[in-house]
């Protein structure tokens, strides 16, 4: 643990979480400063400002309403994170871009038609190769090496049932005994999607229990023959991480965060404009607190093709530094609802719990299987300590509609105050 913190500089912090004042809202700074990668001192408490809702309400309404939705790889995104940039450089904070690549997956539909017959509604399998294949059906009971050596597979499309192993496993195995293609059919009622994990050998689809079912039906007195078609491609996607440091003196580091980016169909507001807003106000203030941990502010690129934003910028991250950090807090969708929840590690989760009911909230816990869909998780694997802060009732989610007006002040307050609490806490560390 570290020292406690002066009791001047206790008495700044303690104004923090105070109610949102009203100042010009952009640009996000107008307070007074330290010279870019200089280590904060003590500031007056007179001076420190309040956690500002409109400041962050009007950094909504431009990365979501005059900036629109900011796909990764599009010329939004990268605009975005240039005014992220500027603004964190206003603020004192050395700020940079962290350029990254990835692969990306676009699935442009498949289908799978019974030749002479009727269609059958199919999914892409992800990372299942672009392709058209024709060949009788033949059935591979669950797709493992005895199923698939019982059957004669070469050049026919097999199906096989879910379960048992990996989809990736089923078409590994599928493949290797000679098939062209791979249709797996769903194990309990109606149809789901899948991914490979990796370049599939075969095109691969997914379809309905009740189809597989008749199909397996069919093939026990008929030969079948099918075309299946799979339409997708890959691409390599340039993209960027906002990256933001203000050295400390404890030699502990906490990161703010969230991620920037939006689906490219949604204008992204409450996933994520809010997050990222709140993270830039919890920035401003702290940056006249004089807080005594060296501050990251890592705003996420791509969280929406899954999470590869933060899995870039973890990798980077020396285990010296890893040990550094005492919390990692993200923000992801919570502008939005009633509800907040809070997963992560337990500790800190704890911690944001109690001091919740200091602030007439009752936030619910969320379990491990529902705390893996968002930016915190790279770090959790990574043994790095964090919180999760998200409301999970948006009608709006992924749609046309995430619009700034839909967002509710209150709600992004809350969470403010609250994220506030917990870096007040954090500092005496």
């Amino acid at each position: 643990m570290g020292k406690g913190l002066l009791r001047t500089e206790v008495l700044a912090i303690l104004l923090l979480a105070g109610v949102a004042c009203a100042q010009p809202p952009l640009p996000a700074a107008q307070t007074p400063t330290a010279a870019a990668g200089q280590p904060p001192g003590p500031t007056p408490a007179s001076t420190i400002p309040a956690f500002d809702t409109d400041r962050v309400m009007a950094t909504i309404r431009f990365l979501a309403g005059e900036i629109g939705p900011r796909p990764a790889g599009s010329e939004a995104s990268r605009r975005a994170a240039e005014h992220l940039v500027a603004q964190l450089r206003v603020l004192g904070y050395r700020a940079e871009t962290q350029p990254f690549t990835f692969r990306e997956y676009v699935d442009r539909g498949s289908e799978l038609r019974v030749v002479g017959g009727r269609p059958v509604s199919a999914n892409t399998l992800r990372d299942s190769p672009a392709g058209s294949v024709r060949g009788l059906l033949a059935a591979a009971g669950l797709g493992r090496p005895e199923d698939v050596a019982a059957a004669d597979l070469r050049g026919k499309v097999a199906l096989v049932q879910r379960g048992a192993i990996t989809f990736r496993e089923k078409v590994r195995n599928a493949a290797a005994a000679g098939a062209v293609g791979v249709v797996v059919y769903n194990n309990q009622p109606g149809n789901f999607r899948g991914t490979l994990g990796e370049p599939g050998p075969v095109p691969a689809v997914s379809i309905s229990q009740e189809d597989g079912t008749a199909l397996a039906e069919q093939l026990k007195s008929d030969r079948l023959e099918v075309e299946l078609a799979v339409r997708a491609e890959v691409r390599q996607v340039a993209d960027q991480n906002v990256v933001a440091v203000r050295p400390g003196t404890s030699g502990r580091v906490v990161i703010i965060g969230g991620h920037y980016d939006s689906v490219p169909d949604g204008p992204g507001a409450n996933d994520n404009a809010s997050g990222t807003a709140i993270s830039l106000e919890l920035a401003r203030i702290l940056a006249a607190s004089g807080y005594p941990h060296e501050l990251r502010v890592i705003l996420f690129g791509a969280e929406e093709n899954g999470l590869i934003g933060s899995a870039e910028y973890v990798r980077t991250l020396d285990e010296e530094t890893k040990r550094r950090v005492i919390a990692m807090l993200n923000l992801d969708m919570v502008g939005v609802g009633e509800r907040l929840r809070l997963g992560g590690s337990l500790e800190l989760v704890n911690l944001a719990v109690e001091l919740a009911a200091n602030l007439g909230l009752r936030p619910e816990r969320l379990s491990s299987d529902q705390a893996g869909g968002s930016d915190h998780v790279n770090f959790l694997r990574e043994n790095i300590p964090a919180l999760f802060f998200w409301r999970p009732d948006d009608p709006a989610y992924h749609t046309a509609s995430d619009r700034p007006e839909n967002v509710e002040p209150a709600r992004v307050e809350e969470v403010g105050r609250l994220a506030m609490a917990v870096l007040e806490a954090l500092a005496r560390r």
